[in-house]
């Protein structure tokens, strides 16, 4: 991020555009390897007067120029998916309920505790065992979308996987 907000601060002048600013940062990070499924990159940076966010928005499409004593915040940003492994989406959170986790004598807690306890890569679950979760929590009474959806995404899944360690934690939570 050093190098990209070098390379921003490096092209702010008066007649460049917001667009040309935004596009040298993010094909920087690309050529870097800052792209694809699991990284989303965010805009340059962003106008400052009154508020903290204001106008211009230096992104891919703006074609307003920079011009003399303009006040502006150059931050590049990538926003990693990964993350929602960790914790959800925080837009829609999941309700897990419990009774799932006590059918048939505990189940899922049975299968996901290995699912986390498995000496893996890099931290990085085993995404045809979150596949076989996510049957075992349908065939429990599950049909949250996203719940089901995010255990039979092809990941990667981390250790810290908010389904797993929900379905890990469980028995300590309600003995």
């Amino acid at each position: 991020m050093t190098q990209a907000r070098r390379l921003a601060f490096g092209m702010v002048r008066s007649g460049v555009s917001c667009g040309e600013l935004d596009g040298a940062v993010n094909d920087f990070l690309r050529r870097e390897g800052y792209s694809g499924e699991d990284m989303r990159l965010h805009r340059t940076g962003h106008g400052v007067g009154l508020g903290n966010h204001e106008a211009p928005s230096i992104a891919e499409r703006q074609r307003i120029h920079f011009a003399e004593n303009m006040v502006i915040s150059i931050e590049p940003g990538i926003y990693l998916t990964i993350l929602r492994d960790l914790i959800g989406n925080p837009f829609r959170p999941a309700t897990l309920d419990p009774a799932w986790l006590a059918v048939e004598n505990g189940t899922i807690v049975n299968l996901a505790r290995p699912i986390y306890d498995e000496d893996v890569p890099y931290g990085c679950l085993d995404a045809s065992r979150l596949e076989i979760l996510a049957d075992a929590l349908e065939e429990a009474g599950c049909t949250n979308a996203d719940i089901l959806a995010h255990c039979r995404s092809p990941g990667p899944h981390l250790r810290g996987c908010w389904v797993v360690i929900w379905c890990c934690s469980w028995n300590d939570w309600y003995e």
